[in-house]
């Protein structure tokens, strides 16, 4: 097994990785927080990933990955699915672990009609998020106030007009078409940006793609130290 690491402030970390594995990418270690995750996803997406909590603050400190490390070696762990979303725009795709997210872009509100099974909303606001269960905790949590488990999260960013977000199923469709931008669709932590213009369409579904966690025994999905 060959590993390599994605993250800041990795080199005391990095040395110590190298007593057990040589580089390589057939798993990825992802040392630092959510948005590192996110980000070694996007680099590096659909291959086995390791998430080693470490404080971006902690430059200089020291701490024993030795029992970590260990189960990697003699894999004593389990492989995780965790469902993605993607975004389709005319010849264009982007798929995201957390969100999709429609936005405005200053300093206009953009007007969006939405659309996802037989209902039909339009809306005046900063946008719409779609979201994954494991984005749930993320950007979505803190616009709904409220995670779930299955299916995809469909959230009003701040509308004009009131308007409930919704729990769809894995197998729902939403298409959001822009009556009024410009706007913004972005995925996760990416620096790729569409540039939306009145008249876009943008059909949004669960993507037939997973990310995959490693959860190592006895520890939690997240490893802290």
């Amino acid at each position: 097994m060959k590993v390599n690491i994605v993250g800041r402030n990795k080199g005391k970390f990095e040395k110590q990785v190298r007593k057990y594995f040589k580089k390589g990418n057939d798993v990825i270690i992802a040392y630092g927080g959510d948005g590192t995750f996110l980000y070694s996803e996007l680099k590096y997406p659909g291959i086995p990933k390791l998430l080693v909590r470490h404080s971006s603050s902690c430059k200089n400190c020291e701490h024993d990955y030795s029992e970590i490390l260990e189960l990697l070696k003699k894999k004593r762990y389990k492989i995780v699915k965790s469902s993605k979303v993607e975004a389709r725009i005319g010849n264009k795709k982007l798929v995201g672990l957390n969100e999709v997210n429609i936005h405005y872009k200053v300093p206009c509100a953009i007007r969006l009609n939405v659309k996802f099974g037989r209902e039909e909303v339009n809306m005046i606001g900063d946008g719409v998020l779609i979201s994954t269960p494991y984005g749930s905790t993320g950007y979505f949590g803190s616009v709904v106030r409220k995670k779930f488990e299955k299916g995809l999260g469909l959230a009003f960013n701040n509308p004009v007009k009131k308007i409930k977000n919704r729990i769809l199923n894995d197998k729902s469709v939403v298409n959001v078409k822009v009556l009024r931008g410009p706007g913004t669709l972005t995925v996760d932590c990416s620096k790729e940006i569409i540039k939306l213009k009145t008249g876009d369409i943008i059909r949004i579904k669960k993507s037939g793609k997973y990310a995959k966690l490693i959860q190592l025994k006895g520890k939690k999905l997240k490893c802290e130290v």
